[in-house]
């Protein structure tokens, strides 16, 4: 349908509103007593009044969806930013919880030579905290690659 078309449309539409406002009393006693006609009835003069206004209401309308559809695309941009983002850190925080696990265990083997129970036992549980982390992140990154596959 070209604009055209839609404008005259929206005008007779909004001369049917107008006449319905008119007979429920909203207008009261201020309204235009020629317009109270059916619209291809009108006088070209009365119908370009309709034609103005739902030309401007259509404009207005036509700004707004492009807008919605400007914000549509930014939202769009930022949600793959974020994915690529989430892709990036998870990968790079994954390595470093990795590295400092190993660098904590080197450390540890060096500075204790060979430890005792308790030291033995609290390296244990740190390395199971860390493991811990590292299943966390693992699942993490599964779930991420699995909701980017059902996208």
């Amino acid at each position: 349908m070209e604009i055209r078309e839609v404008i005259e449309e929206l005008s007779e539409q909004l001369h049917i509103w107008y006449l319905e406002a008119i007979t429920s009393g909203v207008a009261g006693e201020e309204y235009n007593p020629k317009a109270l006609k059916e619209y291809k009835d009108l006088s070209d003069s009365q119908k370009n009044i309709d034609r103005y206004i739902a030309h401007k209401a259509f404009n207005l309308l036509a700004q707004k969806q492009a807008r919605i559809e400007e914000q549509q695309e930014e939202i769009s941009t930022l949600k793959q930013q974020a994915e690529e983002w989430k892709s990036k850190y998870m990968g790079a925080i994954q390595s470093i919880a990795n590295d400092e696990l190993a660098e904590e265990n080197q450390r540890l083997k060096q500075q204790l030579g060979r430890p005792s129970a308790s030291q033995q036992r609290r390296i244990e549980l740190q390395q199971n905290e860390l493991i811990e982390m590292q299943e966390e992140i693992e699942s993490l990154t599964k779930q991420l690659s699995e909701a980017r596959k059902s996208k």
